[in-house]
């Protein structure tokens, strides 16, 4: 197999499903971005009274226009990088079980039966979740979060309202940076725990007959319960620090959302700011929670593949 690196050269292949897949996923994300002020429009408009039948028609089907077609276009985009992370594993794991057939019994004995299974298995698929996922959701999130921002710039919400609301949101990036190097330490011992206990299952199933000549299953049984309580102690560790990332972000992201009711709904009631721009900020900060925290799980699962 050439040393070439596996998921860059299939990317490398298959460059025009992910570019179209981006495209159309970008479109839905700057689509979306339209809702928060559409609703702001309307909450001014039917605050002023100034509301007719035709008017109140009129965003009603820009409302529905905008939902069918985030979900159009959306859908597609992620059937598109689906699509490809399930070819990527059958394409690996053709290669890699094509390679295995041409190792000699000398790496047999040096690597193990149970470890090469646990590559073929187990890290194809955690290779194939984050290009599927980890793809999937950057995209969306980082286009709707540039989206999101643009259009609160172009809004008449005031700039100083806006960058005071989303200050707790800047610390994310320094969260992640900092738990993500201690992710992939600890996911890189879940997956030699994984691969030692598919290599001590594969050679008692190979030498049951011993075992079983012998009456040790017992001793067996010892053993492989190690394995799993090893898997077990460092997947908690990785737990623990997942789970910290997983509650940060959301935590950050509901500081924000009460630092901007508070602020703009001041505003608001001082008749400094409209109904319709408090409505459009809370929902802008609303639609930013979401995809940061995605940004969350696509480190997770990148740091662990």
């Amino acid at each position: 197999m050439s040393k070439q690196r596996i998921l860059s050269g299939y990317i490398k292949s298959r460059w025009y499903l992910y570019i179209s897949a981006v495209l159309v996923i970008g479109a839905a994300n700057v689509i979306l971005a339209r809702m928060p002020r559409t609703i702001g429009s309307f909450t001014d408009e039917l605050q002023k009274g100034m509301l007719s039948f035709d008017e109140v028609v009129h965003y009603s089907l820009l409302i529905v226009a905008i939902a069918l077609s985030y979900g159009l276009l959306g859908g597609t985009g992620q059937f598109l990088i689906m699509y490809s992370g399930r070819l990527f594993e059958r394409i690996t794991r053709n290669k890699l079980f094509v390679q295995f057939t041409r190792l000699s019994l000398n790496n047999y004995s040096r690597y193990g039966v149970g470890k090469l299974l646990s590559y073929l298995i187990n890290d194809v698929t955690a290779v194939r979740e984050s290009i599927s996922m980890g793809i999937n959701h950057i995209t969306n999130s980082s286009i709707l979060l540039i989206s999101v921002i643009v259009s609160m710039i172009l809004s008449p919400i005031p700039a100083y309202t806006i960058l005071i609301s989303i200050i707790p949101l800047l610390f994310i990036p320094w969260v992640v940076a900092w738990l993500g190097p201690v992710i992939r330490k600890r996911s890189v011992h879940v997956q030699e725990a994984l691969g030692k206990m598919t290599e001590t299952a594969s050679e008692q199933f190979s030498g049951i007959r011993v075992t079983k000549k012998f009456a040790v299953e017992a001793i067996m049984i010892g053993r492989f319960d190690a394995t799993v309580a090893q898997i077990r102690d460092n997947q908690l560790k990785l737990v623990r620090v997942s789970s910290l990332l997983q509650a940060v972000i959301p935590f950050l992201g509901a500081l924000s959302m009460i630092t901007a009711i508070a602020l703009v709904g001041y505003l608001t009631a001082d008749q400094t700011v409209s109904l319709g721009d408090f409505v459009s900020l809370v929902l802008y900060i609303g639609m930013m929670i979401n995809p940061l925290q995605r940004i969350g799980d696509v480190i997770n699962a990148m740091q662990r593949a």
